[in-house]
């Protein structure tokens, strides 16, 4: 993947584990905690020298399991001010449409998955695309999800997700830039963000 920096939680039973890899010419990571579900960590963008916290999320399936990781989340936010992201797979739905097909979303479980987020103080970042990063058969669902603060908006304002291409993997890649020229009229470079690999990959 040409990455020779990485930080790796390793698999649970069933979770597939968070791989963070990156390269020391783009930014600089210092980790912070992690747990079977979320890595936390400290970024810093040697590009523009700004720095930013960045939580890599796994949800567990069940439902019940989930609910650590969402108390980890809340966590978190309580001991951070400075500028944060939070994105990954959360295996949740936050409504009714972010699936089509198969049986009707959990409604706890998606009360569960929103309460987090406004308890945390996020808000989803501005994607574009199909909204859709999961498939099998039929079957089609939003699980991959990826917020900032009020912090990370003012820092990065001109940041973009754009949901890309499956690779080796049933769920589309996430692609952070964050900083956007669709946003601005001045040219800037777009530094990817370190990517998480094991179950699908993350820029």
């Amino acid at each position: 993947m040409g990455f020779f920096n990485w930080i790796r939680v390793e698999a649970t039973g069933y979770a597939g584990g968070i791989w963070l890899m990156w390269n020391e010419k783009d930014c600089t990571v210092t980790y912070i905690s992690s747990n079977e579900q979320i890595l936390h960590c400290q970024i810093r963008d040697k590009h523009s020298s700004k720095t930013f916290f960045g939580s890599f999320v796994y949800g567990e399936t069940n439902r019940r399991k989930r609910q650590t990781l969402w108390q980890s989340i809340k966590t978190i936010a309580k001991a951070t001010e400075e500028a944060r992201i939070l994105l990954g797979d959360f295996n949740a739905y936050r409504a009714p449409r972010d699936k089509r097909g198969g049986a009707k979303p959990h409604i706890t479980s998606m009360s569960d998955f929103n309460e987090c987020i406004t308890d945390s103080g996020l808000l989803e970042l501005e994607d574009t695309g199909n909204k859709f990063t999961w498939e099998r058969g039929e079957i089609q669902e939003k699980l991959d999800w990826v917020f900032g603060n009020i912090a990370w908006d003012i820092k990065f304002p001109t940041s973009r997700i754009y949901y890309d291409l499956k690779y080796k993997s049933d769920h589309k890649v996430i692609v952070l830039s964050l900083y956007s020229q669709e946003k601005q009229t001045t040219s800037t470079t777009a530094v990817p963000l370190p990517s998480r690999l094991g179950s699908r990959e993350w820029f």
